[in-house]
């Protein structure tokens, strides 16, 4: 799934109604669990469906998958969290499985397929944010995830906040010298994935450095990572001599957030510079940590800006542009202010350069029409 397709269905997505549903919020995403454990095996692979039976197995898969999404009542997840971002990403994760269904029954095999991968790093992201929600367990590993890789395996289960095995898989990745030697780009992302796991929702500094140290003693990396890593270890060397967090009340936690945030920003010393990573994921974790307790509309804003720059700068964890829908929700909590005038530049910065290349800019009329609702709401 591009960017650029992304930013549409946001685009479209803003005003979509909340339909209602008796199931718990637990109960909801457990049947996702179980359909996207029948889904994966089939959509992670880069085989051809030969036979009509497989073709009709798989869109059985994704009817009853987009079916679970489109059931999730959203309300209810604010007896979960009070973290205003997770409705939105649930508008999103809803629409995109509708997509891939339809996507499907269209004739577009592969590019279905890569609509539900993506689906698995929204899981990530949301499953890693903090310790609440359900953790799916089970006794065993399921037949139709054995047949995975580890890489895909080890997804699943982060996505399906079965993190004990996601983090050990991940960590056998890392291990790997012929994985990084021949997957650079996904050996890579496992350690990024690894260390979501460890600093957001363990918010362990010594798990976060053995994972450095591991990645470390592979000697085949390019020399920009292995730069990288040194920066990484340094953070977080500086984050386990710290005290322990003592920071429980809302401003207690603003403090934190902004410490941290105004931390990353000065190590960062250009936009593609990914020295400063771990604290940008440090400031994700604070960020929503804050979201989830105040009450301030002004306060929500900050968070929410903070964690639209964040965002930006973690792209490389598949996350695509999360961040333009936080500086979205930036300017709808606290319009006419400084704040939201703030957040609609870095979105229009985003958007322009997510349509700009060598043809030059090409916005579509949807996304134009949307930019000015905002410039409205933010000046």
């Amino acid at each position: 799934m591009t960017s650029t397709l992304l930013r549409v269905c946001i685009a479209l997505l803003l005003t979509l109604p909340l339909p209602t549903y008796g199931k718990p919020w637990s109960g909801q995403m457990t049947d996702l669990s179980k359909t996207l454990k029948v889904l994966l095996p089939s959509a992670l692979s880069d085989k051809p469906i030969e036979t009509r039976k497989e073709k009709k197995s798989l869109e059985k898969a994704l009817k009853d998958f987009a079916n679970h999404a489109h059931q999730l009542d959203l309300e209810k997840v604010k007896k979960v969290s009070k973290d205003p971002t997770l409705v939105l990403l649930g508008n999103v994760f809803k629409r995109e499985a509708q997509r891939a269904h339809q996507e499907f029954k269209s004739g577009h095999i592969s590019y279905s397929k890569g609509i539900i991968r993506s689906l698995t790093t929204y899981c990530i992201h949301c499953h890693t944010r903090s310790a609440n929600g359900p953790s799916f367990l089970e006794s065993q590993v399921d037949p139709e995830v054995k047949k995975m890789s580890p890489w895909d395996q080890a997804n699943y289960f982060a996505a399906t906040r079965r993190f004990d095995k996601a983090l050990a898989l991940y960590q056998g990745i890392i291990k790997d010298k012929s994985f990084a030697k021949n997957r650079e780009i996904h050996w890579e992302r496992a350690v990024r994935k690894a260390l979501l796991i460890t600093i957001r929702w363990q918010k362990d500094p010594a798990k976060s450095l053995s994972l450095i140290n591991l990645a470390s003693q592979n000697g085949s990396l390019p020399f920009f990572l292995k730069q990288d890593l040194k920066h990484w270890q340094k953070s977080l060397k500086t984050w386990k001599a710290e005290p322990k967090r003592k920071a429980q009340t809302e401003k207690g936690l603003l403090a934190e957030a902004k410490s941290l945030f105004a931390s990353a920003t000065e190590k960062q010393k250009y936009p593609m510079d990914r020295s400063a990573d771990m604290d940008f994921m440090r400031t994700t974790a604070a960020v929503h940590d804050l979201l989830s307790v105040t009450q301030s509309k002004k306060t929500q804003a900050e968070a929410l800006y903070m964690a639209g720059v964040s965002y930006e700068v973690l792209r490389g964890l598949e996350l695509w542009s999360l961040h333009e829908l936080y500086y979205e929700m930036c300017i709808n909590s606290l319009p006419h202010s400084p704040l939201a005038r703030k957040c609609l530049e870095r979105y229009q910065e985003s958007i322009y350069s997510g349509y700009s290349g060598s043809g030059g800019t090409s916005i579509p009329s949807q996304v134009q029409s949307h930019i000015k609702t905002l410039e409205k709401k933010a000046r």
